[in-house]
């Protein structure tokens, strides 16, 4: 079965008929996405299609898109669908779907359900049960190694003690053999039963015979009883190492934790420093700190200029009006030439003018002016205008053609607003400036520590996630016990040790005893036949367990050999060790572990080894299936890889798509952050990569972190 296209219509945040994968047949097919996008989402919607048991229905209505939902009205009806295209000795094609009712504002009902498939009979394309189109194709046992869901599920062995009892099953001939074992154990039996019942008839050795029938009923349950201990002490030596492997490797992950920890605690401060240099309340600002007034100098400037123009076209129009009266005498003293308007009678003011008098010297132009010269002679008239208009002011009948004095008004409004206050202003706007490059500083910063912050936080989820639901106090609290595990899975082993030894007793004293009981002689020739028929299927049988002994061997041998093959592949350059595999016949449960090929054992493999080991392992059962049962099927992962460096991940995709198996890979890595979208992007290096990549990210517009409505994952095909 190799997948050639999927399509997911309305499945959770897949909404709509966009998404759409193709695969490659021969290779490696990534989909990357970060956390929140629809990985595990696309991995439980092919579990969904391939699912038989119909165990997943009652939850089916959880599976509609939440987006779709809000959009129909009461009594629309739309439909979730999942549609696979594959080969398997020929095209096919296989869907389920559901279609579902909205029937009130909140609620939607499932109203049919179908599950279908389509072949080609040679002539036509034809409908076919989906069921049946599955078992054919891609049965449940072959499932069983196809589909794996982030780094746990990988160890078949350690989850499931059955698994390697299933694979004998499965793919090797052991199952006929045991078939035939059974059958002469129980013709054994039966000629035992009949020739000990024949021996206790006769009075020569029915004594005889009694006691060693009792003796070999006795020793057939100390033998079953020393099987049921030996499993019981399996399991325990089996959790117990388990759970001091845990702890072990906890002293290592609680140092990265602690490491971790720490780097949060520092983040987090410096985000919070930061974000206090960039809380800046703008609006606030505005008036408290008198920003708004950054944009007052070119209007104060504008003002300044108009003032000046309705100043001198009032002392102007003012000179007209004493000409028209008669009092040129009035003008004649501070004539000036060419007809030029004069200043205004308060400039220089008062205070002014009467310390140039006294200091002879006119502080406008700089030059000085001696008493009795004509500058000074202009300043003393200068200085009698204005006390005369200063007069003026304070008398109530004003005979100006000015009533009122609303441009002398603005003119001291603009002297007062001018110098240190003018100044002022400017410097504000500098100084606004410089506070808003500090904020995008220390924004850039925040956002520098924020993403570190993040970084941490998903290293030490990423840490977590490889515990198998160990919490981080669990962590703490598991490096006290580690020694009483040592001593219990020590003494696990230990009483193992001894029942192996009691069975091998045990199984000896049953042959002797069978031995015995069958060379009892009574001198009559249709016991004796009795007797050697015993003996004839004992021997039968004995070979029967041999051969699937030797049937088990071999295959777990291939098995570790294939393995170890891949293992190799997987690693690159990396240390990999060796592959071994540690049977039990008692119990037919199977441990895998790392050794070196000087004979050590690597006690604390890194995660990232033992998830290549586990993958190496699948990957050779997958190599055992194509060539036992003449069909390939695909390997599927869900975060696979979530302990691996960044530096191995490329390196690792890339010998994946060169094993010629067909893989898809649903993951996060090949991710990073992009400070100037503030968003995750797919790395420059992904594009180096030989294989297929899809991009499947949440679509921003419109979404609403408090609202399921408002996901939607969209697809893009990378390369």
């Amino acid at each position: 079965m190799i997948l050639k296209e999927l399509t997911i219509r309305n499945f959770r945040s897949y909404y709509g008929d966009s998404n759409r994968f193709e695969f490659n047949p021969n290779g490696l097919t990534l989909i990357i996405g970060d956390n929140g996008d629809g990985k595990t989402t696309f991995f439980e919607a092919l579990e969904w299609l391939f699912d038989t048991t119909g165990l997943r229905e009652q939850d089916e209505i959880y599976n509609v898109s939440e987006m779709r939902k809000s959009q129909m009205v009461v009594g629309d009806v739309d439909d979730v669908r999942v549609t696979i295209k594959f080969d398997h000795e020929g095209e096919k094609e296989l869907t389920k779907t559901f279609a579902f009712k909205k029937t009130d504002a909140n609620r939607v009902e499932i109203v049919n359900r179908e599950f279908y498939g389509y072949r080609f009979n040679g002539i036509e394309r034809e409908q076919v049960d989906g069921r049946l189109i599955l078992n054919t194709c891609f049965d449940a046992e072959i499932r069983r190694y196809s589909m794996f869901k982030g780094e746990t599920q990988l160890d078949i062995f350690h989850e499931d003690t059955e698994a390697l009892k299933r694979l004998l099953k499965t793919f090797s001939d052991i199952t006929r053999l045991d078939k035939f074992a059974e059958l002469t154990s129980n013709l054994k039996e039966l000629a035992s039963k009949a020739h000990a019942s024949e021996l206790k008839k006769d009075k020569k050795t029915a004594t005889e015979a009694r006691r060693l029938e009792l003796e070999l009923n006795k020793t057939k349950t100390d033998i079953s009883d020393t099987l049921r201990q030996m499993k019981t002490q399996e399991e325990n030596s089996r959790v117990y190492k388990g759970k001091l492997d845990t702890m072990i490797d906890n002293r290592e992950i609680k140092e990265k934790l602690d490491s971790i920890n720490e780097r949060i605690k520092d983040y987090e401060e410096k985000v919070r420093r930061m974000r206090g240099h960039i809380n800046v309340d703008f609006n606030t600002a505005l008036l408290d700190e008198q920003w708004i007034l950054c944009a007052y100098p070119k209007v104060f400037d504008e003002l300044k200029r108009k003032v000046a123009v309705f100043s001198k076209e009032r002392r102007k129009q003012h000179d007209e009006y004493l000409v028209e009266k008669g009092k040129q005498q009035q003008l004649a003293a501070l004539a000036l030439p060419d007809g030029l308007t004069k200043l205004p009678w308060f400039v220089p003011n008062q205070e002014y003018l009467e310390e140039m008098i006294a200091d002879e010297c006119c502080k406008v132009c700089g030059r000085t002016a001696p008493k009795g010269s004509e500058a000074y002679e202009f300043m003393v008239q200068k200085l009698q205008e204005a006390l005369a208009n200063k007069q003026k002011q304070q008398k109530t009948e004003d005979e100006d053609v000015f009533k009122f004095n609303y441009i002398e008004e603005l003119q001291h409004l603009c002297i007062s607003f001018g110098g240190p206050k003018e100044q002022s202003v400017a410097n504000r706007k500098c100084h606004i400036q410089e506070d808003l490059e500090f904020i995008a500083d220390r924004t850039k910063d925040m956002q520098k520590w924020q993403q570190a912050l993040e970084d941490a936080k998903d290293e030490k989820s990423r840490l977590l996630s490889q515990l198998n639901g160990i919490s981080e106090e669990d962590i703490n609290r598991s490096a006290k016990d580690v020694r009483d595990f040592m001593k219990r899975h020590e003494d696990a082993q230990h009483r193992l040790g001894q029942l192996k030894i009691t069975l091998e007793g045990l199984k000896k004293q049953q042959e002797e005893t069978e031995e015995e009981l069958a060379s009892l002689d009574t001198g009559k020739k249709e016991i004796d036949r009795l007797g050697r028929i015993h003996n004839v299927f004992d021997h039968i049988y004995r070979a029967f367990v041999c051969a699937r002994n030797t049937n088990r061997r071999n295959f777990i041998n291939y098995l570790k050999e294939l393995s170890n093959q891949y293992l190799a592949a997987l690693s690159g350059n990396d240390f990999h060790g060796v592959i071994e595999m540690y049977h039990s016949p008692e119990t037919e449960s199977i441990d895998i572990m790392l050794k070196s090929e000087n004979g050590s054992i690597v006690n604390n493999p890194s995660e990232s080894q033992k998830t290549t080991m586990y993958m190496a392992v699948l990957f050779a059962i997958a190599k055992i299936t194509a060539d036992r049962r003449e069909t390939e099927y695909p390997l599927i992962f869900d975060a696979p890889t979530s302990s691996f460096s960044q530096m191995k991940e490329q390196e690792f995709y890339e010998i994946i798509n060169q094993i010629q198996k067909q893989c898809i890979i649903v993951t996060k890595d090949m991710l990073e952050y992009d400070a100037t979208s503030q968003k995750s992007r797919i790395k420059s290096s992904a594009y180096e990569l030989s294989c297929p990549i899809y991009r499947i990210e949440k679509d921003r517009e419109g979404f609403n972190e408090n609202d399921l409505s408002t996901i939607k994952v969209t697809t893009t095909k990378i390369k």
